[in-house]
């Protein structure tokens, strides 16, 4: 029916419950961007399918797989770093898993 974060105040809890018993849903804020993403079939942190098919790969890989140069390959590394918040690619790929982007 919901969920809470574990340091949801007392009244959110009670809220949620409420919710609840009338049939509702209740999401913590942080999660509910993160379902309604999901059932629009976006991810949480704004990447796009082939950046999630490309995390982790080399610039070489990628070139090869999109059929692109590695300087625009390594583009593309770019905008994942920056949307992740990463300065690395295996910092990149750790936190797409932490945010459950990828499996």
């Amino acid at each position: 029916m919901g969920y809470l974060l574990k340091e949801e105040a007392p009244e959110a809890i009670v809220e949620a419950i409420r919710s609840a018993v009338r049939g509702g849903m209740y999401f913590s804020p942080g999660i509910a961007d993160v379902v309604r993403a999901i059932r629009e079939g976006k991810n949480s942190v704004g990447l796009t399918k082939q950046e999630m098919e490309i995390l982790g790969l080399s610039n070489k890989e990628i070139a090869f797989r999109l059929g692109l140069s590695e300087r625009t390959a390594a583009f593309h590394v770019s905008n994942v770093l920056q949307k992740l918040g990463a300065i690395s690619r295996t910092e990149a790929v750790v936190r797409a898993k932490e945010r459950g982007v990828i499996g």
